[in-house]
């Protein structure tokens, strides 16, 4: 499987490595990529589209507006609501359906 990720943004073409993906958090039709360089790449593909060209066992999606790189996961926040805290200090909501699934591949 390829390393890197090709994201069509609206004023260039990045090239990502899947290792400085921090995580993916979708808005509607857009897709922002936050890296670990701190760079924000927004492209017009939802984040679905995405999810294939990703490893399985390093991405997760853990809400349906966010995916992220379990390699940047801090801690989890349990409670009523749970959350992820990322390795840049990003709070990211953990769907009620998600959280097995996200305690099974960690």
């Amino acid at each position: 499987m390829k390393k890197r990720i090709i994201v069509n943004s609206v004023e260039r073409i990045d090239v990502i490595n899947h290792a400085d993906i921090i995580y993916i958090a979708s808005s509607g039709r857009y897709s922002t990529f936050i890296t670990a360089d701190k760079r924000k790449i927004t492209s017009s593909l939802n984040i679905g589209s995405y999810l294939a060209e990703l490893p399985e066992d390093r991405f997760i999606r853990v809400h349906n507006s966010y995916v992220v790189n379990v390699d940047y996961i801090q801690y989890i926040s349990k409670g009523e609501n749970w959350y992820l805290t990322l390795s840049d200090g990003t709070r990211i909501p953990v769907s009620r359906r998600k959280k097995d699934e996200l305690l099974e591949q960690l």
